[in-house]
């Protein structure tokens, strides 16, 4: 959960830092502002995806990882990765979503398991 508020962070800043190039330099209108708007956007979805639907939380950190990454090489056409700050805070905060959605499945299959057990420990007697 603590990764997904991260990426929401990392996305409202790459969008933050696009929004405020976009409105000082009007010459960086165009293309760079939809692939700027765009990243922030993924990110941020994949953010509140890692919150919402914790059993789908490996799947939207690694988008929302890759994405923070392509900020980053996107900056040749001018999204410039929140500065490379938002990419880094976008691409820890995809790796810790990634680690605690693991803990999470582990917490559930051992509590499954632990039910299973019990009730064929029942049964059988």
């Amino acid at each position: 959960m603590f990764g997904g508020v991260v990426l929401v962070l990392a996305g409202l800043l790459v969008g933050a830092i696009q929004a405020l190039l976009a409105t000082q330099l009007p010459e960086f209108w165009g293309v760079n502002t939809l692939l700027g708007g765009g990243v922030a956007v993924v990110m941020l979805v994949a953010g509140i995806v890692t919150i919402a639907r914790p059993n789908h939380a490996i799947v939207a950190s690694g988008v929302g990882t890759v994405t923070s990454g392509l900020a980053l090489v996107g900056s040749i056409a001018g999204v410039m990765g929140g500065f490379v700050l938002g990419m880094g805070i976008g691409v820890v905060g995809g790796v810790l979503a990634v680690a605690g959605s693991y803990r999470h499945e582990n917490r559930t299959e051992q509590a499954t398991a632990g039910r299973q057990t019990d009730d064929g420990a029942a049964s059988t007697d």
